[in-house]
């Protein structure tokens, strides 16, 4: 059985996740909890050829902040170098994500704001791919997307978000809060 992220045993390692799949190490500077819902400042290291697919939040804005290395950010159909101090925002519903193009580490540090589901999303997806359950489990999928409100192309929004939410939905009934669970306290709406 996997650790609960919330396990006092683990003192501060559960500070820094892993997604071995997109080569990103991810370390809460701050943590929803700690701004009490207003933002969650991560610093992220990005291995030679990750980070994660172009996506969309619905409901919150994204600060990039260059920090080590060079990571490529994809804004829309615009390709942006962040290099060490550069910053670049991206507004709500904006489609981006960002790739390291060289062959060395780079680190940025990403602000989230407001934090609403984030961390619980991240966490919950990195530990789950790292047991091997993601993509195995589509509806769990689908209830992290809805509950995250993470837009995911090719699907048009508007064919998209019913969809998303009536697999989540089905998710739910077929006990996906319950998997979910296992890797983190369900987080309050804030």
């Amino acid at each position: 059985m996997t650790s609960s992220i919330n396990d006092p045993q683990l003192g501060a390692a559960w500070r820094t996740i892993s997604n071995p799949l997109s080569g990103e190490t991810v370390t809460f500077v701050e943590t929803a909890e700690e701004s009490n819902g207003s933002r969650v400042v991560m610093q992220i290291e990005v291995a030679p050829g990750g980070g994660p697919a172009p996506h969309a939040h619905q409901t919150q804005t994204e600060a990039f902040e260059g920090l080590a290395g060079m990571v490529e950010l994809q804004l829309d159909k615009r390709r942006i170098r962040l290099a060490p101090g550069d910053t670049v925002t991206v507004p709500p519903g904006v489609l981006h994500g960002f790739r390291n193009p060289t062959q060395a580490p780079a680190t940025i540090r990403v602000t989230a704001s407001p934090a609403k589901n984030i961390e619980w999303g991240l966490r919950a997806t990195y530990y789950m791919m790292r047991e091997g359950l993601l993509p195995k489990q589509p509806l769990v999928a689908a209830l992290l997307l809805h509950e995250g409100d993470v837009y995911l192309p090719p699907l048009p929004r508007w064919v998209y978000w019913p969809l998303i939410g009536a697999l989540a939905r089905l998710g739910r009934w077929r006990g996906g809060e319950r998997v979910l669970a296992e890797y983190g306290a369900r987080p309050k709406r804030v």
